[in-house]
């Protein structure tokens, strides 16, 4: 079972929205100003008690780790206890806690932290009449990875890669651009998923339209549940990171090949590779510095182009994340026909994928 921090109060310690994780879409109050509508069930319904149980918040925390806030009124005494299993396996009611209060109006409030994510915990709550209250827990989740699946930069679109935890509702996903050193919020989302997947843990892709490229991008993601109502955030995955042309195209004259719309916003270098073969054989023919817009070479692995040959292009993308140098690998998985003779060949049509 999870941990209870410490006495109980009436108004517990407060939490910032930074330390849950939550922006400023969806601000989070304090543990003790979320008293809102419960959730708990009498386990009687012909004599229905007078006091009530309910979560108010869950989230993360560097000093609570998982978290979850319970509330409770209507009484001056309140014993929680949880099923444990015993040595043969059987669910036995263990006392977790007792808590006194000076009226029955008085709310006393719990965090229950050190929770282990994406889990649903079931705890009894007794007044001094031995009335009991079922109060369901439920957690956060910790989404440590996405992955980028596809990008393909004609299209405006990318798809995401994640397995989705347990109990979440839905997730948020971030979309950050790189400006100079930093990355700033470009947008966000939320997708929800309905009640018959809570406890799906599979893998989930979902596509994300209208991504613009021309710049190193990231993005992350965080899973969500609603209590009473209001979202609460995990904390962040680790990010992905990309970076695509915005417009490129290709076409040749006088013998060389020219590449334009090559300018990718944070990127510190370009390096073009070139193959006869979609998926092997690239010999790198340009290295170009960022800002560079456009480029022009003629000759791949020490020979001239064939125009009667359909060549591949794979572009490397060098960008700093923190104090090291990544690269985004674009690979053009559709063949670009290289004519010699001024025939101008139009845009990388290509379903692009980082390897």
């Amino acid at each position: 079972m999870p941990a209870f921090s410490g006495a109980p109060v009436s108004g517990a310690a407060g939490i910032s929205a930074a330390d849950t994780g939550d922006d400023k879409q969806d601000k989070t109050q304090s543990p003790e100003k979320q008293v809102t509508e419960g959730q708990g069930e009498t386990t009687d319904p012909t004599e229905p008690v007078e006091f009530d149980a309910k979560q108010t918040d869950a989230g993360y925390s560097k000093e609570y780790g998982y978290f979850v806030t319970m509330s409770m009124t209507g009484a001056t005494k309140y014993t929680i206890k949880a099923l444990v299993e015993d040595e043969e396996g059987k669910a036995v009611e263990t006392e977790l806690q007792t808590i006194e209060a000076e009226t029955e109006s008085e709310v006393k409030e719990l965090i229950i932290t050190k929770n282990d994510p994406s889990k649903l915990y079931e705890l009894k709550v007794y007044n001094e009449k031995n009335e009991c209250i079922d109060v369901y827990l439920r957690t956060v989740s910790d989404m440590k990875k996405v992955e980028l699946y596809k990008w393909f930069y004609n299209k405006n679109k990318a798809w995401i890669k994640f397995s989705k935890a347990g109990y979440a509702e839905g997730v948020n996903i971030l979309i950050e651009k790189k400006s100079g050193s930093k990355f700033k919020k470009s947008k966000s989302k939320n997708v929800s998923f309905t009640a018959s997947k809570y406890e799906y843990t599979g893998t989930y892709t979902e596509a994300i339209k209208s991504i613009k490229g021309g710049a190193v991008q990231r993005i992350k993601i965080r899973t969500y549940i609603k209590i009473n109502g209001k979202k609460k955030y995990g904390p962040w995955s680790e990010p992905v990171y990309f970076a695509s042309p915005k417009s490129a195209k290709i076409y040749s004259k006088d013998h060389k090949i020219y590449l334009t719309g090559l300018k990718i916003t944070g990127a510190k270098k370009t390096v073009i590779y070139m193959s006869k073969k979609s998926k092997k054989g690239y010999n790198k023919v340009k290295t170009i510095k960022a800002g560079t817009k456009k480029c022009k070479f003629s000759m791949i692995d020490g020979r001239e182009f064939d125009g009667k040959k359909k060549y591949y292009v794979k572009l490397e993308y060098y960008y700093k994340v923190g104090k090291k140098t990544v690269k985004s690998i674009i690979e053009g998985k559709a063949g670009i026909v290289v004519s010699l003779y001024n025939v101008k060949v139009g845009p990388i049509r290509v379903a692009d994928r980082v390897s």
